[in-house]
């Protein structure tokens, strides 16, 4: 799988939002954390190796929000021809067992 989706550029106080939003929408229970960890799972139960994510040199709180998740990162000079410098975040996909992948 070698396509991707751009759903919008990510703001700054994004991520404290989504967090948010997604607890009250559960009741106040803490959903957010289980987020990446199901991310990761589907991905590998689609046959992903890695998922790759590229943010600007300067967005700080994306590049420390990946790297928390055990993401690598490399720069990138104006891959877009717009003369930034872009920041190419990967993160291997741990394979996921044959019978997860099946969906049993």
């Amino acid at each position: 799988m070698t396509t991707g989706t751009v759903l919008r550029p990510i703001g700054p106080g994004d991520y404290e939002h989504v967090i948010v939003r997604l607890d009250d929408w559960w009741g106040g229970r803490a959903v957010a954390p289980m987020l990446p960890r199901l991310f990761f799972g589907r991905a590998a139960a689609l046959g992903c190796s890695s998922i790759t994510c590229v943010t600007s040199a300067a967005n700080a709180g994306s590049r420390a929000f990946h790297a928390a998740m055990g993401f690598g990162e490399r720069r990138v000079d104006d891959d877009d021809g717009r003369g930034e410098a872009r920041m190419v975040l990967r993160r291997a996909v741990a394979p996921a067992h044959s019978s997860q992948a099946a969906g049993r």
